[in-house]
C-alpha cells in the first residue's frame, strides 16, 4: 500500500517580496545605528579620542548595511559574523537585543533567500520574442 503525499507547504509570501524587506529592514536598522553614531558625535561632549571608537562601530554597520541592499547574499554572509562578534563582544542584554539580533536574523534571512531571481528571456512571452521568416523555397 501505498503512503499518502501530504501537500508541500508554500510561502504565503514571495521569497521576493521578503528579500526585498529584509534588505530593506537591514538598511533601516543601519540607518538607525549610523544615526545614533553621529547625533552621539554632535552632543558636544565627544572628545577627539571618542571619535574613533564611534567610526570604528558606525563604519562598518554603513558598510554591511548597503552591501546588503546592493548584494544581499554577500551583504548576509558578512553580517553573520558581525552579529556573533556583536553579541561575543557587548556583554549588556540590551545591546544584544538591539545591536547583535536583527542582525543575526537579518543577515541568515539575506543568506536563505539569496539574490533576488531575475525573469530569464526563456521565460517570457512568445509574443515578445523575435520570430524567424519563414523560409521561402522557389520551385
Amino acid at each position: 500500500m501505498r503512503r499518502p503525499r501530504l501537500p508541500k507547504p508554500r510561502l504565503s509570501v514571495p521569497e521576493s517580496l521578503i528579500s526585498w524587506g529584509a534588505s530593506l529592514l537591514t538598511a533601516a536598522w543601519g540607518g538607525f545605528w549610523v544615526w545614533f553614531a553621529i547625533m552621539h558625535i554632535l552632543d558636544g561632549q565627544t572628545t577627539s579620542a571618542g571619535l574613533v571608537p564611534v567610526a570604528l562601530f558606525a563604519l562598518p554597520v554603513l558598510f554591511l548595511s548597503i552591501l546588503a541592499v546592493v548584494f544581499p547574499r554577500i551583504g548576509g554572509l558578512l553580517m553573520l559574523p558581525a552579529a556573533v562578534f556583536g553579541a561575543w563582544f557587548f556583554d549588556d542584554a540590551g545591546a544584544r537585543m538591539l545591536l547583535a539580533t536583527p542582525a543575526l536574523l537579518l543577515a541568515s534571512t539575506l543568506v536563505w533567500l539569496g539574490p533576488w531571481k531575475r525573469r530569464s528571456l526563456a521565460r517570457r512571452p512568445r509574443l515578445l520574442q523575435r520570430r524567424k521568416p519563414a523560409a521561402s523555397h522557389s520551385a
